[in-house]
């Protein structure tokens, strides 16, 4: 539970137009909605600058998650990375259709508040795109020097 601080409450009592006075209050109430998690609009923030709430995230997350497989399956099967980002991909797929109560998606996933996650998976979407530009499965091009990895030269 938040509280504003008595002073705060006299100040207002008193109807001050001290500017450091206004000050005080704004900074208890703006606390106040940042440790209850509410914003001005009584929605809830994720209390990180810059990361809005996400109103869906069940469907962004199941949206991210099958764009994600759509890019793997582009990647040859035995490439480490597809292999590996599937499965990993797969299983989180499952723990959002399974999941529909937020909290305990969170919990499951273990990646933060559920805007972490998505955030995440939007990075992952793009390193995939990104990898099959690059293709990192495919032989070199010329072979490495044979010191290459000896240290110190």
């Amino acid at each position: 539970m938040c509280v504003i601080r008595p002073e705060s409450l006299s100040i207002l009592a008193k109807g001050s137009t001290n500017v450091l006075s206004f000050h005080t209050i704004i900074l208890d109430v703006s606390c106040c909605f940042y440790i209850t998690g509410l914003h001005c609009n009584g929605e809830r923030t994720t209390g990180l600058v810059g990361l809005a709430v996400c109103d869906t995230p069940h469907d962004r997350l199941r949206i991210l998650y099958t764009k994600i497989l759509d890019v793997l399956e582009q990647i040859p099967k035995n490439a480490a990375y597809r292999k590996y980002t599937e499965q990993i991909t797969n299983e989180k797929l499952a723990m959002v259709k399974a999941e529909p109560d937020v909290q305990k998606l969170e919990d499951q996933l273990q990646g933060g508040q559920l805007e972490e996650v998505i955030l995440q998976a939007e990075n992952e979407l793009s390193l995939a795109r990104k990898m099959m530009q690059w293709k990192p499965w495919e032989p070199l091009v010329e072979e490495p020097p044979a010191d290459q990895w000896k240290w110190p030269m």
